[in-house]
């Protein structure tokens, strides 16, 4: 095998960050007595947390001030006032903590990997949701390493989240790492910079809307094992 480090992204790529955010988000406002509006709301709070999301990778806003903006945003928006805004976003990450949903064939690919390759999960996430996500799945005895952005102080796609990843896997050699990712702005962009190869996980075989081009381009996993 031409790789002997996989670097994964973990939200979209190993994990099925949409049904748990969905179901976490759901499960939150029905602790509040707010189940009747939760689907106007999650699509405001998706809107509002993709915004959020790319002025953090931007270096914009610190992963705090997101964290605490994200709720504010959405009842702002939404012409709605609560004195529980603090309390609501606190129940959110203590439940999405505990969802650790997976992509298909994210185990499997793991497993056909992990006798001849190191395995690290790479995330710009929330330190204590992704650590929490891991345990609880069945990814946590097939996965090397994670690092979060919060750790080493670098974003993706700034190259030294990826320098930061190599070192803790004790792994110099460029050409044999291999980035996974779903998404072109980060993932790849942040390879193609630290000068690693990189798959782009596209997984409805959307056409490609900036020019950042992957080493290779996927729509399933198992489609790793190849290399």
């Amino acid at each position: 095998m031409k790789y002997e480090l996989f670097l994964f992204d973990a939200d979209d790529t190993l994990f099925d960050f949409r049904t748990s955010e969905r179901s976490a988000f759901h499960e939150t406002l029905a602790a509040y007595g707010m189940q009747a509006r939760w689907e106007i709301l999650y699509a405001v709070y998706r809107e509002v947390s993709l915004e959020l999301w790319k002025l953090f990778e931007d270096g914009l806003i610190s992963k705090s001030e997101l964290r605490a903006q994200r709720f504010q945003q959405v009842f702002a928006k939404e012409n709605l006032s609560s004195d529980h805004l603090q309390q609501i976003s606190e129940h959110y990450m203590g439940v999405i903590s505990g969802h650790a949903h997976l992509r298909a064939n994210a185990v499997e690919v793991c497993k056909l990997l992990k006798p001849v390759a190191k395995i690290g999960i790479v995330t710009n996430g929330m330190e204590s949701v992704q650590r929490s996500r891991l345990m609880k799945s069945e990814l946590a005895r097939l996965i090397d390493f994670l690092v979060v952005s919060e750790e080493c102080g670098f974003p993706k796609p700034a190259p030294g989240i990826f320098e930061y990843s190599l070192k803790k896997a004790g792994h110099r050699d460029k050409e044999s790492v291999l980035m996974v990712g779903d998404r072109l702005e980060t993932d790849i962009k942040g390879g193609n910079d630290f000068g690693i190869d990189t798959a782009w996980l596209n997984w409805e075989k959307a056409p490609r809307t900036l020019p950042i081009s992957p080493t290779y381009e996927i729509c399933d996993l198992l489609e790793l094992v190849q290399w």
